[in-house]
């Protein structure tokens, strides 16, 4: 497998196999009668890591027990010999407090024997888990690894429920049809770059990172589908990417971060696109609306309903967050959900800012939002109720985006809010803006941003601003808290992806149109 030549080199090559010795006992086990018997244990303390009993039903006061002992705690054992192996391995099983469940009172036990093997176990080095990917659990055709030492949730892996749900994402890998191991490394292709300043006393910058490892992969995906991109393996693969990072269902900025709804979207947009994918998005679908949504007030938080955040104003109802959502259950599934898209629509038109557009909690954009609300209005159509609110809506909306347009046609010489205004004013049918718009971003200079095939997408020198979100820490007293500030920008791949989108133009109106050929 470390010789398979796709991505997952990254994680195999950081597994070590230390040394391992396995001591065999027959013992008596003294039951009582409010415990129940072990199947096996996990030790963290003396030399024996593991032990296992195998009991004997016609015989219930028999047990054989195997010790192991790997790792660096073999290596020093290893010139011990077996009849103080047998010593050490009782003296631990008798030392051990079950806390109301155990093997039994261990008595009278004799040794069977003992072996030791060279390599045995797999160590895995916490550095193997930074910037972790699922991509790297399938090394080859027929073959997916599972266990816990695969799982990832920002605490060290092991244990029985990271062995659970890791075999249940490798069952449903293999159920998929036509699984192929993903080649190119997306995600050591970062995206982003983030800035990171602290703001006690003024701003004082601390660190800057590369970071946006997953989502904005799915705009990405979006933009070559729209310009009909002829690399059709470059995108299988990128498919074949964002479906395996998928947490039940649904996606983060990137690894190691926690699943959003705006994260979410992104990828679910993408893999839209494709015409494919229609259970597995009914599925994310499902998964959005139950941590997600918010019914009584009647839209969808960024982050998990109820999830403290990092600071205050992470909670609540986002009205991009609102809008995107509602446009995805309206594109997958409108009859499933026909209440609850009726809801984000009310609550889009009661918090639509008197200047025209809606607020959000992580965009520096002014457009963005106003594209998403928009675009949402006009999938959604007209009703009978709501079409003289609606169409207020649009044209306060499409005052805002055009008072905020440049003589040379742009907004602001910005290329992501230049491509967002675009896009919304299409959808409120204003030509004349809409084309000074579209021939400044024609005036660019779109190039591929590597020379390998299977890993360019067009690029925009050195990108623009994505997010910007604070931390709040309390401080020496509780009313001074202590605030990190994050402002993140892209390389130039997702300003791109924008600016491509823009040009391309959008379909508005139907459902489930974009079928796969």
């Amino acid at each position: 497998c470390g010789e398979s030549g796709n991505v997952s080199r990254n994680f195999l090559g950081r597994v070590r196999y230390g040394r391992g010795i396995a001591v065999v006992l027959h013992c008596r086990a003294e039951r009582r009668a409010e415990n129940r018997r072990l199947s096996y244990l996990v030790s963290t303390q003396g030399n024996f890591n593991t032990f296992i009993f195998h009991f004997n039903p016609p015989a219930p006061d028999e047990v054989i027990v195997t010790g192991y002992i790997v790792g660096e705690r073999a290596a020093a054992c290893k010139n011990v010999n077996d009849v103080d192996l047998a010593r050490m391995m009782i003296e631990e099983l008798q030392g051990i407090e079950l806390q109301g469940a155990d093997a039994g009172v261990i008595t009278q036990c004799s040794l069977l024997g003992s072996r030791v093997w060279p390599e045995v176990a797999p160590v895995i080095e916490e550095s193997t888990y930074c910037g972790f990917s699922a991509t790297w659990l399938h090394p080859m055709p027929g073959v997916i690894l599972a266990g816990d030492y695969t799982w990832w949730d920002s605490a060290l892996p092991y244990g029985m429920w990271p062995a659970i749900a890791s075999g249940r994402r490798a069952a449903r890998l293999c159920r998929e049809p036509e699984v192929l191991p993903v080649v190119t490394d997306f995600g050591r292709m970062p995206l982003a770059s983030t800035a990171v300043l602290r703001l006690d006393n003024g701003p004082e910058w601390t660190e800057t990172f590369n970071d946006g490892t997953i989502a904005y992969y799915g705009l990405l995906l979006q933009a070559e589908l729209s310009k009909k991109s002829q690399k059709l393996e470059r995108l299988a693969e990128l498919e074949r990417y964002l479906l395996a990072e998928a947490v039940d269902d649904l996606w983060a900025y990137q690894q190691g971060y926690g699943v959003t709804s705006l994260d979410s979207f992104l990828v679910m947009e993408g893999l839209l696109a494709t015409g494919r994918h229609e259970e597995p998005l009914r599925r994310s679908c499902r998964q959005l609306v139950r941590l997600f949504f918010d019914r009584e007030e009647g839209g969808f938080w960024s982050l998990p309903i109820g999830s403290p955040g990092r600071a205050p104003y992470w909670q609540g109802v986002d009205c991009p967050a609102t809008a995107a959502c509602a446009w995805l259950l309206l594109r997958i599934d409108p009859q499933r959900y026909a209440e609850e898209i009726a809801l984000c629509q009310d609550y889009l038109l009661h918090n639509q800012r008197i200047s025209g557009g809606w607020p959000g909690k992580w965009f520096p954009s002014q457009s963005i939002p106003i594209w998403y609300a928009l675009r949402f209005f006009t999938a959604v159509g007209r009703s009978s109720q709501l079409e003289v609110p609606i169409q207020q809506a649009e044209q306060r909306a499409a005052v805002r985006l055009r008072s905020g347009q440049g003589h040379d046609g742009s907004w602001g010489e910005s290329i992501i809010e230049t491509a967002a205004a675009v896009l919304a004013l299409e959808a409120a049918h204003d030509a004349t803006s809409l084309e000074r718009g579209r021939r400044w971003l024609q005036g660019l200079n779109l190039h591929s941003s590597s020379s390998s095939s299977s890993s360019s997408f067009l690029s925009l020198g050195a990108g623009e601003p994505l997010l910007s979100y604070w931390f709040e820490e309390d401080g020496p007293n509780k009313n001074n808290k202590k605030r990190t500030f994050f402002f993140t920008r892209d390389r130039g791949q997702v300003s791109a992806a924008w600016a491509t989108l823009a040009l391309a133009g959008v379909n508005l109106a139907g459902v489930n149109e974009n079928k796969a050929p």
